[in-house]
């Protein structure tokens, strides 16, 4: 009898103890906050610069996700990770991010639908097909991947869906899912930023300004504090990158020596600049000998490690553009044919500049090649296919000279570069050289601190289609014949993001989830086995447990019971 009143009490001295512990654990982590991710990929980890946005936060994010009701299965899957990355960022933020899901086409009639979709494009939401067969009927009917986001009332729409579609659906949607976090990430941060990165968009050297670079334009103010500046009047100290698109004036001494002297610095740069230039609009139906230029920067960019080549790219994987084939009745019969001097770029390497970008245009793009620099770290950003070509300028780049000579088994070049990335410590080009007239040469440097630059060898791949009819501005990456958007913006939103702030948001595109496809045979085969295991398994254990448990029950107090009776 004791001994049982004993046992007793130090189950309960145990049981209070344990009490005790968890207690003081909890009030001495009531003030930290963490979150653990058991993915093998880290599926739910939030890059830190996310996590330091979020924390910065001063009023409430609405985010109103358009990814709801009947959706297929791979839709489903992007709903569910983009779920979980609002979670993730309502739990960081301190409950200030707030976000619902709704059907934007549930109960309304196709005329409200077709309004929607005005309302949701104009808003930056595009609206998608989706092609479904049930129980042996085709349907099709519209989504919206996207969401629109509230901040101060002010709000931005984005796509969500934005893998590239050279794979296969299955991978083009996983690429979506990778880039969530990023994509609204980036979106919020557009919004409740005050102190914007500064970006200087180069002029002075006939750089296009007019309503084919309103893309660029409008999509670096939305994301930086944007300036145009002229090298040759003003220095470049303060800016976090430059970006120069397409000069076709040779530049002078000082300016080059200014543009030398910020990348000594420690200062980023985008160039997109044309060696061999051509009028797109002039050369499509007409015969037309283009000739290489001399602007004076591929000098510089010489001595940082890489060559603008005299020449241009063709390849067999290219745009198309509208060309006249025949005549009937005395009317023009046009029909659209793929133009190898219009590169489609689909080679890209997984760096977070390209990471899951879908196809660029380019049109005319030249090619380069790296040059032995020390210290100088080259990637490759855009390449052609293998079935590429390169020719040397002069060049005719009519379409009559391409139906003279056409053949598939020359295009044997490839790939071809057509942009490079160089990272590391740069030698001036002005080193051991007088500074020029005019030039402030106080406190020059000969080698830089470090800096990034990217080089491309197309201008034409930041400036905007006009519309053919009234010449009005298109989206960037918009190809007006095709009727299909590149991916254009994105890829110099990511250079810029990357120039301008290498550690902040962007490095949220690294983000990868795996694919973990089941073996259809094995499941064919072994869909009986699993279904009895899955049903069968559980039942089992229930009544293992239910065996035991009644077991030890019964021969713990039977014991109790003799000793009751001694």
């Amino acid at each position: 009898m004791v001994n049982f009143h004993t046992k007793r009490i130090e189950d309960l001295l145990k049981a209070g103890i344990g009490l005790l512990v968890l207690l003081a654990l909890n009030l001495s982590l009531s003030g930290h906050f963490f979150r653990v991710d058991l993915t093998e990929e880290g599926r739910y980890t939030i890059s830190k610069p996310t996590v330091k946005m979020l924390g910065k936060l001063e009023e409430p994010v609405f985010v109103e996700v358009f990814l709801d009701g009947d959706l297929p299965a791979g839709f489903k899957r992007l709903q569910n990770s983009v779920k979980e990355t609002l979670d993730e960022f309502e739990a960081y933020s301190g409950h200030k991010v707030q976000y619902r899901f709704t059907d934007p086409t549930k109960g309304r009639t196709p005329r409200s639908v077709n309004e929607t979709q005005r309302k949701l494009t104009s808003l930056g939401v595009p609206s998608t097909r989706i092609h479904e067969n049930k129980e042996g009927k085709k349907t099709t009917r519209v989504a919206f991947p996207g969401a629109v986001i509230n901040y101060k009332g002010q709000e931005t729409g984005i796509s969500l869906l934005k893998g590239s579609t050279s794979g296969s659906s299955q991978e083009s949607l996983n690429q979506s899912i990778e880039n969530v976090e990023y994509e609204i990430a980036s979106a919020i941060q557009d919004l409740a930023s005050g102190d914007k990165k500064r970006i200087a968009y180069l002029t002075g050297n006939g750089q296009p300004t007019g309503p084919e670079t309103e893309g660029i334009r409008n999509l670096l103010q939305k994301n930086y504090s944007l300036s145009f500046v002229d090298p040759a009047l003003e220095p470049l100290a303060g800016y976090d990158a430059i970006v120069m698109v397409k000069p076709d004036q040779a530049f002078s001494e000082k300016s080059l020596f200014n543009i030398d002297q910020y990348i000594m610095r420690g200062g980023n740069a985008l160039f997109m600049l044309d060696k061999v230039s051509v009028n797109f609009d002039s050369v499509r139906q007409s015969k037309a000998l283009v000739f290489p230029t001399e602007l004076g920067i591929e000098r510089l960019l010489f001595r940082y490690g890489v060559r603008l080549n005299d020449d241009l790219a063709q390849d067999l994987t290219s745009l198309k553009t509208p060309v006249v084939v025949s005549e009937v009745s005395g009317k023009p019969q046009i029909s659209l044919i793929n133009w190898p001097f219009l590169p489609l770029v689909n080679r890209m390497p997984k760096h977070v500049v390209t990471r899951n970008l879908d196809g660029i245009a380019t049109k005319f793009a030249g090619t380069l090649d790296t040059v032995k620099t020390k210290g100088i770290w080259k990637t490759a950003l855009l390449s052609t296919s293998a079935n590429a070509r390169k020719l040397k300028a002069p060049i005719d780049v009519s379409m009559e000279a391409l139906s003279r000579d056409y053949d598939p088994k020359k295009f044997t070049d490839g790939p071809l570069n057509l942009a490079y990335l160089l990272e590391g410590k740069f030698r001036s080009a002005f080193a051991g050289r007088f500074a020029p007239v005019g030039a402030d040469d106080r406190n020059r440097l000969d080698k830089s601190e470090g800096a990034k630059l990217i080089v491309v060898a197309d201008g034409d791949i930041a400036l905007n289609a006009l519309e053919p009819r009234d010449k009005t501005p298109l989206d960037l990456g918009f190809d007006p014949y095709m009727k299909q958007t590149f991916a254009n913006a994105d890829f110099i939103r990511n250079a810029t993001a990357f120039l301008a702030d290498g550690n902040g948001l962007i490095t949220a595109r690294n983000k990868r989830v795996k694919i973990r496809p089941l073996d259809t045979v094995k499941v064919r085969e072994q869909r009986t086995l699993w279904q009895t295991l899955n049903i069968g398994g559980p039942l089992l254990l229930l009544a293992l447990f239910g065996t035991g448990a009644y077991l030890i029950r019964k021969k713990r107090f039977t014991g109790h019971s003799d000793s009751l009776e001694q």
